[in-house]
């Protein structure tokens, strides 16, 4: 599309017209009529150009003209070519105008070429990388590439920015206006950045020109953010005053500068150099070591005594660019006598002249005491400085010379209850002189810590039926407070005080209140709280469980039959379920405690009947026959397996009818009458046993004695050789062979029969030599009997001469550690008859202990017989003792 316009005027024969065409057009496009812009009224069918021309001036490169006045293009156009970086593209060309009978015209032509928007803008770089500094503060610019439109309209070469992705309003742009009219294009900070939030950030600018449509350019921005050298090195002083004699050691450092720098890195890194305002009689009498900071004098003094210098002196940080700071060192030369300072405390709470007191919660800045230096010298040589170098303590100026500690770090008496602080004044002077004063600072206690406990919880184990105020367990706690704050109480803390069965003392000792049932409650829990004494009282609490064990204290009780006694009609058949019924009880103890056995105890003569001692079960136990009809009257006993073993018992009346079908079988005499016949047999056969083998025994005795000394007095001799001991050997037996029989330490004869049964006879020593005198054992065991024959120890033991056994379906246990009127037992005589039975006796001493010197003993038809004797003198003598 092509626009145009104009406008003239004629100025001294001269006319300017304005003409207006768009850029891209093809060669021989229309760019306007001049002859109709000046209004010249003529033929324009004939264009006859005998009345008007119209000629080009100069080269027709762009634009040519014809007769009749039309103004072409001769070539496409471009205005960013032709016009580069102009607001209005716009060609001059100049025109002869002739008109007939009239004088010539030149016609000025302004032909405004209008730009299309045909770029975009373009920034230099599609990518750029910029840095700040986590310490640049909002409002921190940094200067962008601006883009360029190569457009030459004004609208098409206007540019705006925006950014893209900014972190929420973190960026911004600003834009202004150069010289040229190029846009001055910056990035700005709206808050301060942190590195260790993030450390790098990307962006996007994006530059849209003005045109229509609108084309757009883009550009990466990408910022890290650096730690930057945003610390100088400080001193500690702007100025330092420094007093030297003339004769000052060139090798001791005159001063030692020292900076710091709160940067890390080389950014901390510091060196130091003489400042440009040194002045050159300065650094021509003293040199600076760039690294240590040490001011050296280089003994070249020569501008005489008493003179000054100043040293400004730089320190440098390592940082690119680096930062710096600048002190005074002020050097006078001196030559005067000097003293040192004295230094005088003052504390503001004193033990002693070298003691002060402070509490554990004084406050960081108390002072804590006040201190006076003074020194007689005179100008610079009474110039003092003074330093205190502690954790916990700190000097203050005040004023010339004086000076208050005050306290730098808070205390804590449990860590450190006593300090030792060293406080130092070194004067001026050349040499300088330097005083030393060192005092104690005591740390009294505040109750600051609670108490502890030594475990987390505690747990305690305690018997049921123990008495009130038993001991329960201990539970310790600490505090390392002192006085009233490390004293400790306890209480238990529960919401039934009054009925809780626990107490604990000021001790941590927990013991009981009442007497403890398992049954009730076996199991208790609480809580323990310990508190100090002091003032502010602290405390801290535990959890404590305490479980009760059982005892064996309750009886077991028969659950079925639900009562004492009841009665059963039985019929028996043959061939039919032996069991009658079943026997049922419980305990309220622990499993341990209630593991029951049951059993008959009395009523079964005929042995009728059995008892299943773990399920209760009562069954016939033989053969049931016609004639064993009838009335039983039985007592069925429970017993638990606990210590002591607790029993209950139960009645149960059998009436007993037998079937026809059970065999019959020929009635007997009452069985009380057989059991007195069996048992009078029973003693006269047992009397003839005692009396054959007392005759024997008798008898082959003397043999024996004589044959025994003599070879006892033969292995004396030998024993020298023996490779084992008679004790030795004994093992060796014991060890190697499993008889019925085992014999330690005998001197006379033991007869010992055995048949189906074990015996064991342990004896040691010789009767008066603390072990045991044998003079006649005869031990006889029939049909699966036991006997343990276990004697002591001598004159301090047993001295037993005629011992007599005879075990028939029974186990026999006699024991005995004495030693006939030394210590133990005197068995002279011993008989035991044992049928179907038990025997268990049980002697300790003889003088001080039981002198048995008859015992028979007879149990009949499963009886049990425990026989436990004292202990001799202050025991029992039993002389004859017939069971």
């Amino acid at each position: 599309m092509r626009k145009n316009s104009f406008d003239f005027t004629l100025m001294e024969h001269t006319v300017q017209t304005y003409f207006s065409d768009s850029e891209e057009q093809d060669a021989g496009t229309l760019v306007g009529d001049i002859a109709a812009n000046l209004n010249l009224n003529y033929d324009k069918q004939t264009a006859d150009t005998s009345l008007i021309s119209f000629n080009l001036i100069g080269v027709a490169d762009l634009f040519n003209v014809t007769k009749a006045g039309k103004l072409y293009t001769t070539q496409k156009l471009d205005a960013e070519s032709l016009c580069v970086y102009d607001t209005q593209c716009f060609k001059m060309i100049r025109v002869i105008f002739r008109e007939k009978k009239k004088n010539e015209n030149f016609l000025k032509i302004k032909i405004v070429i209008q730009d299309v928007n045909d770029y975009s803008p373009e920034f230099p770089k599609g990518e750029i990388y910029l840095r700040f500094l986590e310490t640049d503060g909002e409002g921190t610019k940094k200067f962008l590439l601006n883009a360029i439109d190569k457009d030459v309209g004004e609208a098409n070469s206007r540019i705006s920015y925006q950014i893209i992705n900014d972190y929420e309003g973190t960026f911004g742009l600003v834009t202004s206006k150069r010289v040229d009219g190029t846009d001055n294009l910056e990035i700005i900070l709206k808050e301060m950045l942190d590195r260790e939030v993030q450390e790098t950030y990307k962006l996007q600018i994006i530059a849209t020109d003005n045109g229509v449509p609108s084309r757009r350019g883009k550009m990466d921005v990408q910022i890290s953010v650096i730690d930057a050298n945003d610390n100088p090195p400080i001193f500690s002083q702007n100025t330092y005053n420094v007093f030297i004699n003339s004769s000052h050691r060139i090798d001791k450092p005159v001063f030692v500068l020292s900076a710091h720098d709160l940067d890390y890195g080389d950014n901390s890194k510091i060196s130091y150099k003489f400042g440009s305002k040194t002045s050159e009689a300065a650094k021509h009498n003293f040199r600076l070591n760039e690294i240590t900071g040490e001011i050296y004098h280089k003994g070249k003094f020569s501008l005489g005594e008493n003179q000054n210098y100043k040293l400004f002196v730089e320190a440098r940080d390592g940082g690119k660019p680096f930062l710096s700071s600048i002190t005074l060192v002020r050097i006078s030369i001196v030559s005067k006598h000097n003293n040192p300072p004295v230094i005088e405390i003052s504390f503001v709470s004193r033990i002693t002249e070298e003691t002060t007191v402070i509490s554990e919660d004084i406050k960081v800045g108390n002072f804590i005491a006040f201190v006076k230096v003074t020194d007689d010298d005179t100008g610079e040589n009474g110039e003092v400085e003074c330093q205190l170098n502690h954790p916990k303590f700190q000097l203050q100026i005040l004023g010339s010379k004086e000076y208050k500690i005050t306290v730098k770090e808070a205390v804590d008496r449990e860590k450190n209850s006593d300090f030792r602080v060293t406080m130092a004044c070194e004067d001026s002077g050349s040499p300088a002189l330097r005083s030393v004063k060192n005092f104690s600072v005591k740390v009294t206690d505040v109750n600051d810590i609670p108490p502890k406990f030594s475990k987390d919880s505690f747990r305690f184990l305690i018997k049921e039926n123990e008495s009130p105020n038993f001991p329960v367990g201990y539970m310790e706690a600490t505090d390392p407070d002192e006085g009233e704050g490390g004293k400790l109480s306890y209480l238990i803390l529960n919401n039934h005080q009054n009925l809780f069965p626990f107490k604990i003392s000021n001790g941590g000792f927990i013991s009981t209140t009442t007497s403890l049932d398992r049954e009730i409650k076996d199991f208790y829990q609480f809580q323990v709280l310990v508190k100090d004494n002091g003032t502010s009282s602290l405390n801290s609490t535990t959890n404590v469980t305490v479980e009760v064990m059982d005892v064996n204290d309750n009886a077991p009780y028969f659950t079925s039959p639900n009562v004492e006694s009841v009665t059963l009609n039985v019929h028996y058949l043959p061939l039919s379920n032996n069991e009658i019924t079943v026997f049922k009880a419980s305990d309220k103890d622990t499993p341990r405690n209630a593991f029951l056995k049951y059993g008959i105890y009395q009523g079964n003569d005929k042995k009728l009947f059995a008892l299943n001692s773990r399920t209760g079960v009562l069954s016939f136990a033989r053969m049931v026959y016609q004639n064993d009809a009838g009335e039983y009257k039985l007592v069925v006993l429970v017993e638990d397996s606990g210590i002591p073993v607790l029993s209950a018992t139960a009645s149960a009346t059998l009436r007993l009818t037998v079937s026809n079908d059970a065999p019959k079988i020929k009635a007997t005499a009452k069985s009380s009458d057989n059991d007195w016949i069996d048992m009078n047999w029973m003693i006269i056969i047992v009397a003839g046993v005692v009396i054959v083998s007392v005759s024997i025994v008798i008898s082959v005795t003397v043999c024996i004695i004589k044959y025994c000394k003599s070879k006892n007095r033969l292995s004396a001799e030998r024993s020298s050789s023996s490779n084992h001991s008679q004790r030795e050997m004994s093992q060796l037996i014991s060890d190697n062979y499993h008889p019925a029989t085992m014999q330690l330490g005998a001197e006379y004869v033991r007869n010992v029969m055995e048949n189906r049964g074990h015996v064991v006879v342990i004896g040691e020593g010789d009767g008066g030599g603390g072990v045991a005198d044998f003079d006649i054992v005869s031990l006889l065991v029939m049909s699966g009997g036991h006997i343990v024959f276990d004697i002591g120890e001598g004159d301090n033991g047993v001295d037993v001469n005629i011992v007599i056994s005879l075990g028939v379906m029974g186990h026999v246990v006699v024991i005995g550690e004495g030693g006939g009127g030394g210590g133990g037992a005197d068995f002279d005589i011993v008989t035991l008859l044992v049928m179907r039975g038990h025997v268990v006796v049980i002697g300790e001493g003889g003088g001080g202990g039981a002198d048995f010197d008859i015992v028979t003993l007879l149990v009949m038809r499963w009886g049990h017989i425990v026989f436990d004797i004292g202990e001799g003198g202050d025991g029992v003598d039993v002389d004859i003792v017939n069971l």
